[in-house]
């Protein structure tokens, strides 16, 4: 989005055009009296033999007015057909697209940071095996735990310490962080930077930073994502035994097993959607 806004005002030359807009439409809203006491100015300091306009000299009225051009409308300018120019809108679309991203990245930043201040973080893990009538889970590492009853949704959920999603939030406060000052620094270079600058050949007015950055993150998220989807999270075993009650009760063990894409797919919606209740879930899903 920065070069974008960047390439379409300086080849629109938006900047200067919007500065000789808006200095146009002062010099024209001059008010009548104002102008009375021009024209008396000019009349009064020019001499028969040459006389003395405006495109002449500046004139200065009460030291407060300095005009260096002469007053005209300018009719059929190009700077009157700027604000039908589509590159002024493209680079205001561009803009706000810019500054909503950023405002996107500092408020997950500040998610993330209080997020991560949880000492002990728990998160849902949920299986089918674990409903009907589940009351609580044992692991092979003699943990105990209770069992939502949530069969309406397919599956019972317990809760495990969320060690993977802690480190998840720590890698996303150093992450954003990182990216804010890479993509503040790939602006300052758009900016300040001739478009013609090149070093060993290569043009140096383009966002290398973001872009890069923006590959590394993908990456590491499909690396990490195809790990932690074919891997238990720390805090549960693979054998488990559920004890359950109907009639009477009763226990018997099962093997669980990872998430994959799916699981994952499955996890995220719920995470993501879950507060649309009903909407998401559908009616039978509270």
């Amino acid at each position: 989005m920065a070069q974008v806004l960047v390439l379409v005002v300086e080849s629109k030359k938006l900047l200067p055009r919007l500065r000789f807009a808006f200095a146009e439409s002062r010099i024209l809203s001059i008010p009548r009296q104002l102008c009375l006491k021009i024209q008396r100015t000019m009349i009064s300091s020019s001499s028969e033999d040459e006389p003395r306009t405006l495109k002449d000299k500046p004139v200065i009225i009460d030291e407060e007015l300095a005009i260096q051009n002469p007053i005209t409308t300018h009719t059929g300018s190009p700077e009157k057909a700027l604000w039908k120019d589509n590159g002024l809108w493209v680079a205001v679309a561009a803009l706000l697209l810019l500054l909503s991203v950023l405002i996107l990245q500092i408020l997950g930043l500040a998610k993330a940071v209080h997020g991560s201040k949880d000492p002990e973080p728990l998160v849902s893990w949920c299986s089918p095996i674990f409903a009907p009538f589940g009351i609580a889970v044992l692991d092979g590492n003699c943990n105990l735990y209770p069992i939502a009853q949530t069969f309406k949704k397919g599956a019972g959920c317990i809760m495990i310490p969320g060690s993977q999603q802690m480190s998840w939030l720590k890698a996303t406060v150093a992450g954003t962080a990182l990216s804010l000052i890479l993509e503040v620094l790939d602006i300052a270079i758009l900016v300040l930077v001739h478009s013609k600058t090149r070093w060993r050949g290569v043009k140096m007015r383009r966002p290398w930073f973001t872009m890069f950055t923006g590959v590394a993150v993908l990456g590491l998220i499909l690396v990490f994502g195809i790990i932690y989807g074919s891997t238990l999270p720390p805090g549960i075993s693979q054998r488990v035994w559920i004890v359950t009650y109907a009639d009477s009760p009763l226990i018997y063990s099962g093997e669980l097993g990872t998430a994959g894409l799916r699981g994952a797919i499955i996890g995220w919606n719920d995470g993501v959607f879950s507060e649309w209740k009903a909407t998401y879930f559908g009616s039978w899903g509270s």
